[in-house]
């Protein structure tokens, strides 16, 4: 007979935690991000918008921190993860010992979509990460800084970085074969037999 071990935390438990918790979601862009923090009930306590730098995320800090403080709750953060946006705030929020949580903008559209006016906007974006911290917040995959991943973002970087190359050489090369058809016609070919982009042409 096989037996099922179940390695997740008991449901009490669970609901324990969520109870002392208030649930922040972040809505990251490259110039502002916009929080939003919610109850553990799922009542918005106010949402903030700040800059995308150190002393945006310092201002956003006490904020979140003057949240928690009047709620009797901890902060736990989900940031919305779109092209490295929040990156830096991720990183400045986690080295400042708070727990943050990566949030797909799949999950983040499927909540919105499930509204009856599933109209975007920073505000709305910020509280959706929040309340898709609220309901899985024990499966949202937790951000760290290490030095696996910060090899893995450079790598990352690097390899689209060459993928823009490669994009801008094609562009080009076909640039080139435009203006040589519109001038010689076909004939060009015939002439650069071995290609046009090699040594002796």
């Amino acid at each position: 007979m096989t037996s099922i071990i179940n390695l997740t935390k008991p449901m009490e438990t669970i609901t324990q935690e969520k109870q002392r918790t208030l649930f922040v979601g972040i809505d990251p862009h490259k110039q502002t991000h916009t929080l939003t923090a919610i109850t553990p009930f799922g009542e918005k306590i106010a949402h903030y918008t700040f800059e995308n730098s150190v002393q945006g995320f310092e201002q956003a800090l006490c904020q979140v921190t003057q949240f928690a403080a009047d709620y009797n709750l901890t902060p736990v953060i989900g940031i919305e993860d779109t092209g490295g946006n929040g990156e830096s705030c991720a990183t400045f929020l986690y080295l400042k010992g708070y727990t943050v949580k990566t949030v797909t903008p799949i999950l983040v559209d499927r909540a919105r979509n499930k509204n009856t006016h599933p109209e975007k906007s920073d505000p709305r974006d910020a509280e959706e990460v929040a309340r898709v911290l609220l309901t899985r917040s024990d499966r949202l995959p937790t951000f760290t800084v290490s030095e696996d991943r910060n090899l893995a973002k450079d790598l990352n970087l690097l390899v689209r970085d060459r993928e823009e190359l490669v994009k801008e050489q094609t562009r080009l090369k076909n640039r080139l074969h435009a203006a040589l058809q519109q001038s010689w016609g076909t004939i060009y070919k015939t002439v650069y037999q071995k290609g046009i982009f090699g040594k002796r042409a």
